[in-house]
């Protein structure tokens, strides 16, 4: 199987280390939050593309090792950096 390339000229230079140990899929999930802000489920899911189980799989991972925090608002989880990485967001 072939790598996907994930372009990087939209990333901070704080996310380009360590490119090839970090999955596309989560790649995708840091791009749109970039752009975007926080995000609830649905709009992480349209903004990267991913289906249900991997975006499940990769937004529990992130959380559980404090690079995301999901916070409940009103009927949604909202999405958001960690506050770890606030100095080095744009």
């Amino acid at each position: 199987f072939g790598r996907e390339t994930v372009s990087t000229a939209d990333l901070g230079l704080a996310h380009r280390v360590a490119l090839d140990s970090v999955p596309v899929q989560r790649l995708r999930i840091y791009q749109a939050l970039i752009r975007k802000g926080p995000l609830g489920y649905v709009d992480l899911a349209i903004q990267t593309g991913l289906n249900n189980s991997s975006l499940t799989y990769h937004l529990e991972e992130m959380v559980a090792v404090d690079v995301l925090t999901e916070e409940q608002e009103e009927k949604k989880k909202i999405y958001r950096f960690s506050d770890v990485f606030k100095g080095f967001l744009p």
